[in-house]
């Protein structure tokens, strides 16, 4: 299922991802080219730092019991 309603911000980010619309599950953030290069629990704190991430774009997989939905991410 895709899930619905979930936004990420700030996009571009610097150094902290927040994420509405999701309770709990996991995140997941990977590089152009498919490596995965972060993974997070989400619970109710909805930040991830992305700080040591290259500029860049990324591509952010969120899954939850619900479904999950992927959305585009620009390091700045």
């Amino acid at each position: 299922a895709k899930l619905e309603g979930v936004t990420i911000y700030p996009n571009p980010v610097d150094d902290r991802l927040y994420i509405k619309g999701v309770d709990e599950g996991e995140i997941a953030v990977y590089d152009m080219g498919g490596c995965k290069v972060i993974s997070a629990i989400l619970a109710n704190a909805q930040a991830v730092d992305v700080s040591g991430l290259a500029k860049g774009v990324y591509t952010v997989r969120i899954t939850t019991s619900n479904g999950r939905v992927e959305k585009k991410l620009v390091k700045k």
